[in-house]
């Protein structure tokens, strides 16, 4: 009678073992790590641009294709993650607002609300490198010259 009891016993402490692994969420220190690699992955797309561009002597229109391509794989990417308990409803809050960016032809205060919507959001969930990428952009895009001011310089 020992044989089969204490294999039912092994056999059960393993399905727990199995089933309590597999089903555990990662820790908010892992989903942070994941969320900032992806980040860290979009920055340096959007920075070698430029080279991008000029190595692959791309038009706008396939530039611009490239550019919604990595960012459908990022957003992606960022669905893909599985947070813990406790950053769920935060990270709804930030695929919701991946899934809804600034039209193309919107105004850059539009698009800088909504880096700065993303910036918060990145913020509640602790992905420091993200928060600091979006803080970059929101640098980068105020450093723009207006359109109303280029129109009007001389040249």
């Amino acid at each position: 009678m020992r044989p089969p009891l204490s294999r039912l016993l092994i056999g059960a402490a393993v399905a727990f073992l199995v089933a309590s692994c597999g089903s555990a969420a990662p820790s908010a220190a892992d989903y942070r790590k994941r969320l900032d690699t992806l980040c860290a992955s979009l920055s340096k797309f959007n920075r070698d641009l430029p080279q991008l561009q000029l190595g692959q002597h791309l038009t706008i229109t396939e530039l611009a294709a490239r550019v919604r391509q990595e960012g459908n794989t990022f957003r992606s990417g960022v669905a893909g993650l599985t947070p813990p308990a406790q950053l769920s409803s935060a990270h709804r809050a930030l695929t919701g607002n991946l899934g809804h960016p600034p039209a193309d032809s919107a105004s850059r205060a539009t698009v800088i609300s909504h880096v700065r919507l993303l910036l918060n959001d990145y913020t509640a969930l602790g992905a420091t490198g993200c928060a600091a990428s979006e803080r970059q952009a929101i640098a980068a895009l105020n450093a723009l010259p207006s359109a109303r001011a280029s129109a009007s310089a001389p040249g």
